[in-house]
C-alpha cells in the first residue's frame, strides 16, 4: 500500500483548555512564568495577564479587560501567596453580580466601610465563580499555617495585632486570611490544595486533569450505554403494548389497556403520597386540590437548582400536616403538570377508571416511589433551602417531550 507523506502543510489549529492563571504578580512572578510553560507542555492555552494573552480593549481599563477574557476560558488556576494584590477599581466591582458580591461581603471579606479592600485578584476569582468556571485554588503553605492561627484567634481581641511571619504586607493579612475562609466555605468547588514550590502545582494539576478526562471518558460510557438499555426497553415496552392491544377483541378490554398504559406513573406518584382511603378517592373522582388535602400536604415547596447548573431544573418539596416532608423524585414542572393528568384519569368511565386502578396497584410490578416522607428534622433541616412556589398548571404535554424525572 502507498504511503503518503504529508509535509509541510499547514494544520488547522485544534481547540484546547483555555487556562486563566490569577495571582497576584510582584511575589509570584516567577511561578507564573514556570506555570504558563508548564500548562504549554499540556498543549493546553494559557492566560496570563503579563503576556498577550489578553485583548487589552483600549477602550476600557487593564483590570476589566482580565474580567472580560475570563469568559472566553475554561478552567481557572488561583495562586494565594504572601500578597493582597492590586486593589480592584469600581469598574471591575461593577462586572460581579449584586447577589455574588453580597455573600462575600457577608463572609467577612469586606465591609461597607472598608469596600476598597477588595484585591483584583478576589475580584477574578469571583467572576470565575460567577461564569461557572472550575477554580482549581493553590495556597503556599505557610499562608495556610498563619490562615489556621488566625482562625483559632480571630475573636479575641488582639487578633489583629498578631504578626504573621507569611504575609509581606501585615495591614493586609485579615483581607487575605477572610478571602481563604470565603473559598472554603464554598458549597462545592471549593477545594485548596497547599503548595511550596511551583512543581507542587505542576503535579497536583497533571493529575487533577487526567482524572478529570478520565471520569469525562467513563461518564460518557456508561451514559451510552444506559441510552442503549433504555432504548432497548422502549422498544420491548412498545412491541409488548402493540402485542398486548391486538390480541383484545373486546373494545372495552383495549380501552382498559390504554388507560392502564397512560396512567400507570400517575397511579404510582399518587400512590405513593399516604393518601387516606385512595381507592375511595378515585371512586368518587375528587379533584386534585381535594386529593392534595387528604393527603395532608399544606404547602409545595420547591429545592434549589444545583449551583453551577447550565439548566434550572428544580425538585419538587411536599410539607405535610405534621411539619414532616415528602421529598419527590421529579421536577417541579413536572409535578405542576400531574393535575391535568388526574383530571384527565378520573374523567374516564367509574368501571374504566376503577379498572386500570385496581389493575395497577394490584400488580407486583411498580415504577418505584415517586414520594419519600422525612421527619420532623428533616424538615427544619431543609426549612432554610426549600422555597414556596405556585403550583403550575400547564397543558397536558406530549409524552416523551418532559423534563427527566
Amino acid at each position: 500500500m502507498a504511503r503518503t507523506v504529508l509535509q509541510g502543510l499547514a494544520w488547522p489549529s485544534m481547540a484546547a483548555p483555555r487556562v486563566f492563571v490569577s495571582s497576584t504578580a510582584y511575589d509570584l512572578g516567577h511561578a507564573r512564568g514556570q506555570l504558563r510553560s508548564a500548562i504549554l507542555a499540556l498543549s493546553y492555552e494559557p492566560v496570563l495577564s503579563e503576556y498577550a494573552d489578553i485583548l487589552y480593549d483600549p477602550r476600557d481599563n487593564a483590570q476589566a479587560s482580565c474580567l472580560k477574557e475570563l469568559a472566553s476560558c475554561d478552567a481557572m488556576v488561583l495562586i494565594v501567596g504572601s500578597r493582597f494584590g492590586s486593589v480592584a477599581n469600581p469598574s471591575a466591582l461593577a462586572q460581579i453580580d449584586d447577589g455574588l458580591l453580597a455573600a462575600f461581603e457577608a463572609g467577612g471579606t469586606i465591609s461597607a466601610e472598608d469596600a476598597s479592600r477588595v484585591s483584583i485578584t478576589q475580584i477574578e476569582l469571583l467572576k470565575a465563580v460567577q461564569d461557572g468556571l472550575p477554580v482549581f485554588a493553590f495556597v503556599e503553605e505557610r499562608v495556610l499555617h498563619d490562615h489556621a492561627t488566625y482562625v483559632a484567634n480571630r475573636e479575641k481581641s488582639f487578633a489583629d495585632e498578631i504578626d504573621f511571619a507569611s504575609i509581606s504586607q501585615p495591614e493586609f493579612a485579615r483581607y487575605i486570611f477572610t478571602f481563604l475562609d470565603f473559598l472554603e466555605a464554598r458549597v462545592v468547588n471549593n477545594a485548596i490544595f497547599p503548595f511550596s514550590r511551583i512543581e507542587d502545582i505542576e503535579t497536583t494539576l497533571k493529575r487533577q486533569w487526567a482524572s478529570l478526562f478520565q471520569r469525562l471518558l467513563t461518564e460518557s460510557r456508561q451514559s451510552n450505554q444506559r441510552t442503549h438499555r433504555v432504548d432497548t426497553l422502549s422498544e420491548q415496552l412498545e412491541d409488548l403494548k402493540v402485542a398486548i392491544l391486538s390480541s383484545m377483541g373486546d373494545t372495552t378490554a383495549r380501552d382498559v389497556a390504554r388507560s392502564t398504559i397512560q396512567f400507570r406513573l400517575l397511579i404510582d406518584i399518587v400512590s405513593s403520597l399516604n393518601v387516606s382511603d385512595l381507592r375511595g378517592a378515585v371512586e368518587q373522582g375528587i379533584s386534585w386540590e381535594d386529593l392534595l388535602e387528604r393527603a395532608g400536604v399544606e404547602e409545595i415547596l420547591e429545592t434549589p437548582a444545583d449551583e453551577g447548573s447550565t439548566q434550572r431544573v428544580t425538585r419538587v418539596v411536599l410539607r405535610i400536616a405534621d411539619d414532616g416532608l415528602l421529598l419527590g423524585q421529579m421536577s417541579t414542572a413536572r409535578f405542576g403538570r400531574l393535575a391535568d393528568e388526574w383530571a384527565a384519569f378520573v374523567a374516564l368511565p367509574p368501571s374504566q377508571r376503577m379498572a386500570v386502578f385496581d389493575g395497577v396497584t394490584g400488580s407486583d410490578v411498580g415504577l418505584g416511589p415517586r414520594f419519600v416522607k422525612t421527619s420532623r428534622y428533616a424538615y427544619d433541616h431543609f426549612s432554610e433551602t426549600v422555597y414556596a412556589v405556585t403550583p403550575k398548571k400547564t397543558p397536558d404535554p406530549v409524552y416523551g417531550d418532559e423534563e427527566p424525572f
